[in-house]
């Protein structure tokens, strides 16, 4: 269409979607779509010219308005379950204390004479069996975060999240979402991988004693994985 109008500026509009359309994130995608089809409909008669009937440019446009509305249906159903899940991240941090400073000297003075309810205790807790002094239950914190496609947007499910110097490591659930609970206090460095992604760069953080940190990370597909 540009070079028939000897517009160099669509040209270099179009060639520089094109250009991008391997590396858009999924919201940039829909701009450049939203773009090409406000040009097309522009100059419907250049379309005509080289191939494109009207009745498909309705088709792209339809297509167009169909993949925003599942964007923005997503992305909200998206933004409502993180709320969901800060918002019981916030009712068990507020109760995180009770259990250690209350709940938790109790079942343990009582472990002689009740052992069951103790190993039941630290079953539910995935503590296993270590035992922690007194003055350093509270020095611990907490991690959490979301991986997700650096192109769709969405989460990744079973990614594997590590602290290799502290040897915890976790994987992320359907909804990309990871947590480390009872982290030592200090320096921690924060790494994860999952097939057919990039390793993203480390990240190191350092965490205060009761502190809760969040720490995102976004994979991109790995293109240069030999092809089966």
């Amino acid at each position: 269409m540009g070079a028939s109008r000897k517009d160099d500026a669509q040209v270099d509009l179009f060639m520089e979607i094109r250009k991008g359309s391997r590396s858009y994130t999924i919201w940039g995608m829909q701009q450049a779509a939203l773009q090409a089809c406000t040009e097309l409909a522009v100059y419907p008669e250049v379309g005509v010219k080289i191939g494109l009937t009207e009745e498909m440019l309705e088709a792209f446009k339809l297509q167009v308005d169909e993949f925003s509305e599942i964007l923005e249906t997503t992305d909200a159903l998206l933004k409502e379950r993180k709320s969901d899940r800060e918002e019981l991240r916030s009712f068990f941090k507020a109760n995180t204390p009770l259990l250690r400073r209350q709940i938790e000297p109790a079942i343990r003075f009582e472990a002689e004479t009740t052992p069951a309810l103790l190993r039941e205790y630290l079953i539910a807790r995935r503590t296993g069996a270590r035992k922690k002094l007194e003055n350093t239950v509270d020095l611990l914190a907490e991690f959490s975060g979301t991986i997700t496609d650096i192109i769709t947007g969405l989460p990744v499910a079973n990614v594997t999240v590590d602290i290799a110097e502290r040897k915890m490591i976790t994987t992320t659930d359907s909804d990309g979402y990871y947590q480390f609970d009872e982290v030592p206090v200090g320096d921690s460095i924060i790494g994860c991988h999952a097939p057919g992604y990039r390793v993203p760069e480390k990240v190191k953080v350092t965490a205060a004693s009761g502190e809760s940190l969040q720490i995102d990370f976004s994979l991109q597909i790995d293109d240069h994985l030999p092809v089966a």
